[in-house]
């Protein structure tokens, strides 16, 4: 009868301990959760303005400049961020945004000349 008893105890034990505390997260512990928008306006040294549209979940860049609108797709990148079509090409990296058409650069700005929404 004991051993039934400290095998039954056993049981209950092991069930415990596989079954309680059992949460899933689909985050892990520190991580963050980035919005899937992230809109913001860069401003240029010379006053013009980049307004600029991330989308997280498709990996896009929607940007409007001097009147165009355009879509930009994320390109592979060993630092910083970049986003590409046919015609433009975004970058950022260590602080500074560049926007070039067809090669050429058109638009410079520091990262933190812009405002967030």
């Amino acid at each position: 009868m004991k051993k039934l008893i400290n095998q039954v105890g056993f049981i209950v034990l092991l069930s415990m301990s596989l079954f309680s505390c059992n949460t899933h997260s689909s985050q892990k512990a520190g991580s963050l959760v980035q919005p899937p928008l992230l809109e913001g306006t860069l401003k240029s040294a010379t006053g013009e303005e980049l307004r600029y549209s991330f989308n997280n979940v498709i990996h896009t860049l929607i940007i409007q400049y001097q009147g165009a609108t355009s879509t930009l797709t994320a390109q592979p990148t060993g630092s910083g961020i970049k986003y590409a079509n046919e015609e433009y090409v975004y970058s950022e990296w260590q602080g500074k945004s560049t926007l070039q058409k067809n090669g050429k650069i058109i638009f410079e700005a520091s990262t933190n000349s812009g405002k967030q929404k």
